[in-house]
Order: structure tokens, then sequence, then C-alpha cells
């Protein structure tokens, strides 16, 4: 038989855990994460406005595949703190995989060095082509510092023979003015730039 201060031991008890739920809950309120704040690499090659290749034949170069290495296929922006360490930045992530913005400024820069060069990526860059770009990043990233190191090797492919015409290894440091993300994104984008360029003259030779 259960007396009358069981009862109220009992409905103290079920105060108590609510009490406690609901300060739980204010707490969890309280603490609110940071923003998350989403970066694109961009090109940096404008298309020319002289004529000088309005009278030239298009020339179309399917730009893939783009492949980046394991550690960089990932949302957030990897930030290189010594020889083997890797930091993850959980408030500041890429706004579409790596991998496909990175084909994506390749071929506007493409365009833009040479307007006689039709880019295509995928899906479409299994459609015939000319000539045919291969990249795979092996090291994209930047230390704590705004250094930028960009290291991949490259090829420029016969797209009807399929023979090799260019097999090539870059590797590209820039340094960002600042050390906040949106700096150290603008010197991955240079750091494109410049790749783009190595790539851009090797078609123009393949081409001639």
């Amino acid at each position: 038989m259960r007396t009358p201060h069981s009862k109220h031991a009992g409905l103290y008890d079920r105060c108590r855990v609510l009490l406690a739920g609901i300060a739980g809950i204010a707490v969890a309120g309280c603490s609110t994460s940071p923003p998350t704040h989403f970066y694109a690499l961009a090109p940096t090659a404008s298309p020319t406005t002289s004529g000088a290749f309005e009278k030239e034949r298009p020339v179309i170069v399917a730009i893939g595949p783009v492949e980046v290495s394991a550690y960089l296929d990932r949302s957030q922006i990897v930030l290189r703190e010594g020889q083997t360490r890797l930091k993850l930045a959980d408030f500041d992530q890429w706004g579409e995989p790596l991998g496909r913005n990175i084909a994506r400024v390749i071929a506007e820069n493409l365009y833009g060095l040479n307007p006689r060069v039709h880019p295509i990526v995928q899906p479409w860059s299994d459609l015939p082509s000319e000539y045919k770009v291969a990249v795979k990043i092996l090291h994209f990233d930047s230390d704590p510092q705004g250094r930028v190191r960009l290291r991949a090797s490259w090829a420029v492919i016969d797209g009807g023979s399929h023979r090799y015409l260019t097999i090539r290894d870059s590797d590209i440091s820039v340094t960002a003015h600042g050390t906040d993300f949106a700096d150290i994104a603008l010197a991955m984008s240079e750091a494109l730039g410049h790749l783009s360029e190595e790539i851009s003259q090797a078609l123009a030779q393949s081409s001639k």
C-alpha cells in the first residue's frame, strides 16, 4: 500500500526529471553552432575580345576525367599542418564537389586563354572530341599561413586514336594575400589558372 509520502515522492521525482529536460533543451538552444561558409574556385582567364580567333576552326576538347585524391574528396576545405597532419574546416566548405568544380574552372580557363578551344565537361565529355584532357589532382591544399600547393598529373589525349600526346606533372605554389578561407580559395583559383595555362600551351602545340 502506497502512503501519501510515497505519492508525493514520486510526483517530486517526475517533476525533477521534467525540469532537467527543460533545462537541457534551454542549454542546447543557447549553444548554437557558428554558420557554415561555402566557397567555390573561380576562373582566372577572361575570354579575349579580339577577333583573331573568329576565322579559325573551333577545336572540341573534352575535360575529364578529373580525379582528386581521396583526402580532398570531401565537402570540408582541407588545411595541411605539417607534412603528415591535416585539418578539416567543418564550417568552411566547398559549394560543390571539388573535382567537378576543378573541371568546370579548367574548361572556363581554357576557353578564356584560347576561344578557339570549345571545352566540354562531364557528362558530355564522353561525346566525340578532337582532344581529351585527363587530370589527377595529387595535392591541393593550403597551410595555415595561406601557402597553397597544387600538384597534378595530366595528359592531353588524341580523341580519335586515344594516343597520349602529352603527359606531364605540374607542381605549382601560390601564396594567398591573407589567411582566411576566402583568400585561400582565391589563391587556389590562381594556382588552377597556372595549371590551365600549361594545359592550354600543350593543346596549342598538339593542334598545330
